[in-house]
Order: C-alpha cells, then sequence, then structure tokens
C-alpha cells in the first residue's frame, strides 16, 4: 500500500529502504539504519508582469472659440416719423332772422250775394205754316210762312257770388339775432420727417465657434503580480535533512 502524499519512485524504493529496519524490531536508528520523515514542502510562487488598463478609451470633444471682430455698420439713430398738424377751425357772427311767431290765419264768413232780373222766356217756339192765296185771276197759291214764337218776361233771383270764408293773414312776427356760424372747418395735415443714421463698430463672427472630437485611445501599464507555479505537497524525505 502505498503511503498518502508520497511520490511513485519513493513508492518503489521503500521496501528496500524497510527491509533492514525490519530485521530491527521495528525501530529506527540513526547512524544503523536509513530513516524517512513526513514533510509537506511549500507553493512555489513566480512574479509576473501583466498589463492592466490605466485609462479607458474615450471620445473627447474639442471646442474651438468663434473668432471674433469688428466691422462699422450703419445705424438707425432716430426712425422716421410722420407727425399731424392741426389747424383749427374758423368761426364768424352773422346776423339773421328768427321767426318769433309764425304767421297765421282767421277767417270770416261772407254771405252770397243774389241780384234780380228779368228775361224773356219762350212761352211758345215759332214755327211755320202753310198759308193760302187766290189771286185775281183764280189760281190758289200755298206759301210756307214763318211764324215767331210767343214769349212773356218773367222776373228771376240769381246768385251773383256764393257764400264763402274770407281768410285773414297775419304775417309771421320775426326779429334779429347773432349766430355763431363755420367758416371754414379744422384741417390736419401730415409732415413727414426722415430717418436720421449713424455709424457704429459692431463685433461681428469672422468664424463661428466649431467643435470636433478626438477619439483618445486605453492606456495601459504594468502591474507585478505573485502567481503560483507549483502547489506544495506532502513527500517523504531522509530524516534530518529539510527541503524548503
Amino acid at each position: 500500500m502505498v503511503l498518502r502524499g508520497m511520490t511513485t519512485a519513493a513508492a518503489l524504493a521503500l521496501p528496500m529502504m524497510l527491509a533492514p529496519v525490519a530485521a530491527q524490531a521495528g525501530g529506527c536508528l540513526h547512524g544503523h539504519a536509513e530513516c524517512y520523515q513526513k514533510v509537506r514542502t511549500p507553493d512555489v510562487y513566480t512574479t509576473v508582469q501583466r498589463p492592466v488598463l490605466v485609462e479607458p478609451a474615450r471620445t473627447e470633444v474639442v471646442q474651438s472659440p468663434a473668432v471674433i471682430g469688428h466691422r462699422a455698420e450703419q445705424v438707425v439713430v432716430r426712425p422716421a416719423s410722420m407727425s399731424v398738424h392741426q389747424t383749427p377751425a374758423q368761426y364768424a357772427t352773422v346776423a339773421r332772422e328768427v321767426e318769433v311767431r309764425p304767421a297765421r290765419a282767421h277767417y270770416s264768413h261772407v254771405p252770397a250775394v243774389y241780384h234780380t232780373v228779368q228775361r224773356e222766356v219762350v212761352v211758345q217756339p215759332g214755327g211755320w205754316r202753310w198759308e193760302h192765296k187766290v189771286d185775281r185771276h183764280g189760281r190758289e197759291t200755298k206759301c210756307k210762312v214763318a211764324t215767331p214764337p210767343v214769349t212773356r218776361t218773367v222776373t228771376e233771383r240769381v246768385l251773383v257770388s256764393p257764400a264763402q270764408k274770407v281768410a285773414h293773414v297775419e304775417p309771421a312776427v320775426t326779429r334779429t339775432v347773432h349766430q355763431t356760424v363755420l367758416v371754414r372747418e379744422a384741417q390736419a395735415h401730415k409732415v413727414y420727417h426722415p430717418a436720421v443714421h449713424g455709424w457704429v463698430n459692431r463685433q461681428v463672427v469672422l468664424k463661428p465657434a466649431t467643435s470636433h472630437t478626438v477619439q483618445r485611445p486605453a492606456v495601459y501599464g504594468q502591474r507585478s503580480e505573485q502567481v503560483l507555479v507549483k502547489r506544495g505537497h506532502v513527500e517523504w524525505q531522509p530524516a534530518g535533512r529539510r527541503h524548503w
């Protein structure tokens, strides 16, 4: 049975190393037999250099300021304007007749006027008749003879003028008054005032501000680091000798 922690070569040599020991009543005597002791070897480390990230890659925005200059520029000192001038109205005093009392009329009654007149009226109108005559020779003739009308005189009352109302007009009563009248209306006329200009120096942008991006790469450095090369283990070594 191979002891735990022993190497293969040590396990093969172990019977030969233990043979003299078995003859010695089971004891390990220094100087008379070869003795081994169980020891643990330490881990073996080495120092290595490993890259480490000092500064990550980044995008940097670089700003370029604007370039400012000066330029003479004409500006409006006073803008154009329009003023209005008023001409007041003119009045005058005039005399005129005004009616104090209007004209009025009253009426009077005039009776009808009659006259008595006489006139001939026809009682029997005139006409014609046949008149027979016999001349001396015994000849008979018939002639048409006009007969005058029969008239008579009658008295009549005739209307000369009918009854009527006569108007009597009283004229209007007036008086003279003085009144202020408008002779000329108020007027307004506009006066144009042109703009006044001047020169000033103004800042102007000769070149506008700009910005651009710059890619900054990552920065790496070296870092020392202990790494395990060989892990320690348990083995049998001759007594009186140590391996560290």
